[in-house]
């Protein structure tokens, strides 16, 4: 199982403002749950531009509501106890009292939930406790699930890699794994990667093959400033008080920029299926015989990157080091 949660906040000038891309939507397919809620929250007397909200507003999805951003503590709450309630509770204390007050004009939330179930689980009783190989030099111990079966597979010489796909419940979505070859090698992919077409070369070459699959469990929070990675994406002028102009979104006195971004994130994958119904899917374990495909190992046992995969939509992508 896979549960994705992620949100991104972003400041404006003296208030706090989330960038979001997608239209709210909710896709419940069996065993596979998408969520996307976007609202913004604007301080008392403060109002969106009609003519830009009848057309940007209602694609994204985003309901507006005004807030006391002088009563910090209470706005706080508020704020968190939505993401909370659109994230499984897994996203907790977003906004901070201290980053709320008389100057904040804005704050858009944009929240991510996903849950999916496997097409076909992993034997719980087939997970052992095995080394994984954070460097050359340094193992961690790690619960590593196994199962065989037919998967989508392919091996990159441009990333030195194996990629594997395993497919959730309706085959919509799906958690793409590149393995470097090299045990060290995961920054060398990572840099090639920089450049998106070779993912969707590698991901077009995708055959189903019979594999041995090791995969850890894994669980991982962060948080991190997006402010630096955007700027190296030469994302400037947003954060440019003089160049920015986004005070056209709202009805506010003064130029609005961007001051900071932050995304706070939890992913974590395990052998189950949904939560609620873990023990009524997929009970056994298949076993694939056919002589028509060359059995392949792939095993997880050191640094790999992950993708959380809609269709060719990535929702999400991150690194895996133990």
């Amino acid at each position: 199982m896979v549960n994705a949660y992620f949100v991104l906040v972003f400041c404006m000038g003296l208030s706090e403002i989330s960038f979001f891309t997608r239209k709210h939507q909710s896709k419940f397919h069996k065993g596979v749950t998408l969520k996307t809620v976007s609202k913004i929250y604007l301080a008392l007397n403060y109002d969106v531009f009609k003519d830009f909200g009848a057309t940007t507003w209602e694609t994204f999805g985003a309901a507006a509501q005004n807030i006391d951003f002088e009563k910090n503590e209470q706005a706080a709450n508020e704020i968190n106890t939505w993401v909370e309630q659109n994230t499984n509770n897994r996203i907790k204390n977003l906004v901070s009292p201290d980053s709320l007050g008389q100057d904040t004009r804005a704050l858009l939330v944009n929240a991510i939930y996903f849950k999916g179930s496997w097409e076909t689980q992993f034997d719980k009783t087939l997970t052992r406790e095995r080394d994984f190989h954070i460097n050359k030099a340094e193992t961690k111990k790690v619960d590593m699930m196994h199962r065989r079966g037919n998967y989508k597979y392919t091996e990159s010489a441009v990333l030195k890699s194996q990629i594997i796909e395993i497919p959730y419940k309706g085959d919509e979505t799906s958690l793409v794994v590149v393995l470097p070859r090299d045990i060290e090698g995961i920054k060398e992919v990572q840099e090639v990667l920089k450049d998106s077409t070779v993912l969707d070369n590698a991901l077009n070459d995708l055959r189903t093959q019979e594999v041995d699959l090791s995969l850890p469990t894994f669980k991982i929070e962060t948080t991190t400033d997006l402010k630096d990675i955007l700027r190296k994406m030469n994302v400037t002028e947003i954060f440019d008080p003089h160049v920015a102009r986004l005070d056209y979104l709202i009805r506010v006195k003064g130029n609005m920029y961007i001051s900071s971004a932050v995304q706070k994130a939890f992913i974590e994958v395990n052998e189950e299926g949904a939560e609620a119904a873990a023990s009524n899917v997929f009970a056994a374990v298949s076993r694939s015989l056919s002589a028509r495909y060359q059995r392949i190992s792939f095993t997880a046992d050191h640094p790999f990157i992950f993708y959380l995969c809609e269709g060719n939509n990535i929702l999400f992508n991150g690194v895996f080091n133990s």
